[in-house]
């Protein structure tokens, strides 16, 4: 049996944000900048996209005024360089931050 490797994990992280379409743009933009062409994207539940060490998912609340933000990598050292690149990008549109939980480490596949 394969060893399961465990990966570093936002949790959810909610952000009160007026204009969401405009800040997945900027998260979007943001990551394929920094991380280059994903090896897969997927945009049912918002946008995933998928890198060899790690995702980002990124969705709009359509029943709350949130922008929602899922990181996931391979070690908590690039899970906060994630995190602080998007978080930068998401300043200018975030009215503030909500229900953050600190970051987990979870079994991934």
């Amino acid at each position: 049996m394969a060893p399961i490797c465990k990966y570093a994990n936002s949790g959810e992280r909610n952000y009160r944000i007026s204009d969401k379409d405009g800040a997945i743009k900027a998260v979007l933009d943001a990551v394929t900048s920094a991380f280059g062409s994903p090896q897969s994207r997927a945009d049912f539940d918002g946008v995933r996209l998928d890198y060899a060490d790690g995702w980002v998912n990124v969705r709009k609340s359509n029943t709350e005024p949130y922008l929602r933000l899922i990181v996931e990598a391979r070690d908590v050292a690039v899970l906060s360089q994630r995190l602080a690149l998007l978080e930068k990008a998401l300043a200018p549109f975030c009215e503030r931050q909500v229900d953050t939980e600190r970051i987990l480490s979870h079994v991934g596949s």
